[in-house]
């Protein structure tokens, strides 16, 4: 092996190590929302892939799409029906409307507001959840 050559690989194995932790961290981050939760809108699947995040709840066939920022995550909410009808349709139904959500420092918990149609969800009706224990991920 020429010195040059180990000279690459020292630079290698010194890169790789912080590289690792980083990775680890995001992972940590990125586990955030993902997974099976009890929600006061019923049990809910959610679904993450970077900032995107989309899933399903109980009530009345309830889907939603979504985006992360920091600890918040906020988007859109839909529903077969609801108490309000909107006047335009999203997610395919014309029940739906705005939820913004925040997750706890240990991630086990969130707690949010949701509204109805296109009104700002911060005077919205509580949605909160808890993150299920495993034996509930069989449907």
């Amino acid at each position: 092996m020429t010195k040059h050559a180990l000279h690459l690989l020292v630079i290698a194995g010194a890169l790789s190590l912080p590289m690792i932790a980083s990775v680890s961290a995001a992972r940590a981050q990125d586990e955030g929302w993902f997974g099976v939760w009890d929600s006061t809108r019923g049990t809910m699947h959610v679904e993450q892939d970077g900032d995107e995040v989309r899933g399903d709840f109980e009530t009345m066939g309830g889907r939603f799409r979504g985006h992360i920022k920091g600890d918040g995550l906020s988007g859109i909410w839909a529903q077969d029906s609801s108490r309000q009808e909107c006047h335009e349709e999203r997610l395919g139904s014309a029940y739906w409307g705005r939820f913004r959500l925040h997750l706890s420092d240990d991630g086990k918990y969130f707690h949010g507001r949701f509204s109805y149609c296109d009104s700002e969800s911060g005077n919205g009706d509580e949605w909160n959840g808890k993150r299920a224990k495993p034996h509930h991920h069989h449907r």
